[in-house]
């Protein structure tokens, strides 16, 4: 048929890519399947035909065949760490992992993928759905730990970069795979790894590409991040509506949900509406992707402060919390600052000036009215992809980070 989307799967001659690939050559009325492998055994093991590329995911060039004419892309590459040789199972003891030369977490999870991101953006395509693991909010993970290779840490790295690219992406955390058969099973998500305090902590392989797939055919899908987990089979309804499933998850590019997350909850009806409008409208710059223009800045204030989302941390998503005024340019004088900070700003809006390209902000409480003029050092745009990691990766081994995002459930759960 015509006109059918074209879909790349990475990591193809895999235990859970071959499931897709197959699963998407199955699906031949829906889509026009192409698979990367590392090498001719891997195209030989899915069946070795045309649509099979060979190519080095840590090496851009070889991959860019792959690429060309595709519009979605499914990311199942992964490092694979191997049992370090001479471990005597009869001896007692655990035996430790490496990996090989050029195979690190560090380049293949990371490098291989942002180039996979990278090509994909050359090509135009318009959807990226990635396959991670949950457990990356533990920076003490025995995965991270096997071969010394911080395989979680990279991954979490590879999907911010995915977050901040501006193409549409899914990103399916999994947990604990299973060789079981898939479709028997009710499929459950879940954030920040709360699924693996749980009996639900793990799922099929045929599962996880049955999401992978069906991410690709359903706009709910898009712009989320989340675990995957399942109930043991034979105990609850098996999952069949993947619409519903992909709705469960928030997002923050959704309006409703940013203005839930940020209402004010006081009385004061008319102040609530302009804020929610502001939200609506920071939302909608936010999709039309204006990344390089300066239009809104995210303050909020916390124990006297104003912190604000610092660009030069936005490739690990931290929420900087710097000294009042240092990194913002605010131009007011010290006995203005004393009376904010002592008799107490409650809440100001922002008002963009498009001349001047500076913002400003009005605070009519206490005894003084003020008036702050600063410039934006962020856009809308980074300010929604940072406060998204927040939400979804928060990476306790970052201390900025964790500050950051302890004071953001703060911000999101206060009342007024």
């Amino acid at each position: 048929m015509a006109n059918l989307p074209t879909v790349l799967v990475t990591g193809a001659s895999g235990r859970t890519g071959q499931i897709v690939y197959k699963k998407l050559k199955e699906g031949s009325d829906k889509f026009v399947a192409k698979g990367l492998v590392r090498s001719a055994q891997g195209k030989e093991k899915i069946g070795g035909e045309a649509d099979v590329f060979i190519g080095d995911i840590t090496d851009a060039d070889s991959i860019n065949p792959a690429f060309q004419g595709i519009d979605s892309l499914v990311i199942l590459t992964s490092a694979v760490p191997k049992m370090k040789p001479g471990f005597d199972p009869t001896k007692g003891g655990r035996p430790e992992f490496i990996f090989e030369d050029g195979q690190y977490p560090e380049q293949v999870d990371w490098i291989g993928q942002k180039n996979q991101i990278d090509a994909a953006k050359v090509a135009g395509v318009k959807h990226i759905v990635v396959v991670g693991s949950m457990g990356g909010t533990n920076p003490d993970h025995p995965l991270n730990k096997l071969g010394n290779g911080n395989i979680l840490v990279w991954k979490r790295k590879a999907e911010q970069y995915l977050a901040d690219s501006g193409t549409p992406y899914t990103i399916i955390r999994a947990g604990g795979l299973l060789d079981k058969e898939g479709g028997v099973r009710e499929l459950l998500v879940g954030k920040d790894d709360e699924l693996l305090q749980t009996d639900t902590k793990t799922v099929p392989r045929a599962d996880v590409a049955e999401v992978c797939i069906q991410a690709l055919l359903f706009e709910e899908a898009k712009n989320k991040a989340f675990d995957l987990g399942s109930k043991p089979e034979g105990t609850s309804t098996p999952t069949k509506d993947f619409k519903a499933l992909f709705s469960q998850v928030t997002s923050l590019t959704s309006p409703e949900l940013f203005i839930e997350k940020f209402q004010l909850k006081g009385d004061d009806e008319p102040f609530k509406r302009r804020h929610e409008d502001r939200i609506k409208s920071a939302v909608e710059i936010a999709r039309r992707d204006t990344l390089d223009d300066s239009l809104s800045i995210w303050c909020y204030r916390s124990n006297r402060d104003i912190r604000v989302y610092d660009q030069s941390k936005l490739p690990q998503g931290r929420l900087d919390c710097p000294g009042f005024g240092l990194e913002i340019g605010l131009y007011a004088s010290l006995f203005i600052l004393y009376v904010m900070f002592f008799i107490g700003a409650y809440d100001f809006g922002l008002e963009y000036d498009i001349e001047s390209e500076h913002c400003c902000t009005d605070w009519e409480g206490g005894f003084f009215p003020l008036t702050m003029h600063f410039r934006l050092p962020i856009t809308v745009k980074q300010i929604l992809v940072g406060i998204q990691d927040l939400l979804d990766t928060p990476n306790p081994a970052d201390p900025a980070q964790t500050d950051g995002y302890h004071h953001f459930c703060q911000l999101s759960t206060r009342k007024g």
